[in-house]
């Protein structure tokens, strides 16, 4: 019986270091000293590193968002100003022209100012514009275009206030019926002024072929004698078209 016994406690004691074995698990060798010290504060600055560049790496993307917004807000009240300021002229020089106000009318023309009318021979400077408007609104004959569309363009460059803007709009005519005016401003100091405007009647499409065979057939009759000695022609320059409402 002893001789059994010590052999089932031999027999158990020659288990124990394998179960113990079993149980544990493999773990890495640690180190220490100066070479662990150096190898952690490196891993600690990598780490940082990552860090600062993951919080302050969208810091100057956003303060470079926010200037832009607040340059293109500034750019934007520049603008709305001088379109603001555009279509008060426009409509004023229009009202002007419908009660005959003639230092009004031609008060919003720049001085090299061109005036561009329906007919082709229709191109005035202010001094000949004013040589043919004169003796209508004189008389108290004006013509009346209200305008029904505008559009008003920049220069894309908006750095500073815009110097200069071309429009165009529609306009209805009690007499005419549709109506375009066309041109070009540009400011003088605070002032808005007219460099340039055209008044067309435009053609839908439908017409055109109509309308422009009838054109070429009154531009292909004879003229008059007349038309052909230059003072002449510069007298009846303003006769070209009467002013209607």
């Amino acid at each position: 019986m002893q001789r059994r016994h010590r052999a089932t406690q031999s027999s158990n004691q020659s288990k124990a270091p394998s179960l113990t074995l079993s149980m544990s698990q493999p773990q890495a060798p640690t180190e220490s000293g100066p070479r662990s010290m150096a190898r952690s504060h490196v891993i600690g600055l990598v780490f940082s590193l990552m860090s600062g560049a993951l919080s302050l790496g969208p810091e100057p993307l956003l303060a470079a968002s926010v200037g832009t917004q607040v340059e293109s807000r500034k750019d934007s009240l520049m603008t709305a100003k001088a379109k603001t300021s555009i279509i008060l002229v426009l409509n004023a020089f229009h009202e002007a022209a419908a009660k005959a106000q003639f230092e009004t009318y031609f008060s919003h023309f720049a001085p090299h100012a061109v005036f561009l009318g329906t007919d082709a021979a229709e191109r005035w400077t202010v001094d000949e514009f004013k040589a043919y408007v004169a003796p209508h609104f004189a008389k108290g004959k004006g013509w009346t275009y209200i305008a029904r569309e505008r559009h008003i363009s920049f220069p894309e460059d908006t750095a500073k206030a815009p110097e200069f803007a071309w429009f165009d709009e529609l306009l209805d005519s009690k007499s005419y019926g549709t109506a375009r005016g066309t041109g070009l401003l540009v400011r003088q100091g605070n002032d808005w002024k007219i460099a340039q405007y055209s008044l067309s009647f435009p053609i839908p499409n439908e017409l055109a072929k109509t309308m422009t065979e009838t054109i070429k057939a009154f531009e292909a009759r004879p003229k008059p004698s007349s038309q052909n000695e230059p003072e002449a022609k510069k007298e009846t320059k303003t006769e070209l078209k009467k002013p209607e409402n």
